[in-house]
């Protein structure tokens, strides 16, 4: 296995890989993840890049910081996505860790939706409190 573990903070993510399955692309350390691709080196799908985000997000009332992070991981996974010619559309992501959130949060909704519009708002997560119907929007 070879590993890639963030570079700052005290609670850093880690992404561990098999390289005898596994080549690594490219790890980029951005606030509070690791985004990770790795290349599948055979077999029928030999050559498919896999996205991996590796999160610990801020824990407390700072919901627009989470959300912030999320987007910031996704943003990056898009962007090296085009450079590396793929179609981000089709491209395989994983997204894990501790997200510090639960409920209908607007790090859940940027992770099923896609985006954050400007009508969501928190759903009062009990790790917000005070937070209940806080705008957060990733337009």
């Amino acid at each position: 296995y070879e590993p890639v573990r963030h570079t700052k903070g005290r609670m850093r993510p880690a992404t561990f890989w098999r390289t005898d399955r596994w080549e690594s692309v490219v790890q980029l350390h951005k606030d509070r993840t690791v985004v990770s691709a790795l290349r599948l080196r055979e077999g029928t799908r030999a050559g498919t890049i896999v996205f991996l985000v590796n999160a610990h997000l801020s824990a407390g009332p700072t919901a627009d910081r989470r959300m912030r992070q999320a987007h910031e991981a996704l943003s990056t996974i898009e962007k090296e996505a085009k450079k590396m010619k793929i179609d981000v559309a089709s491209c395989p992501v994983v997204f894990a860790g501790d997200l510090n959130s639960m409920g209908q949060t607007g790090v859940r909704e940027i992770l099923v939706a896609g985006e954050v519009g400007p009508d969501f708002r928190e759903s009062g997560d009990p790790t917000e409190a005070g937070q209940q119907g806080k705008e957060l929007t990733a337009k």
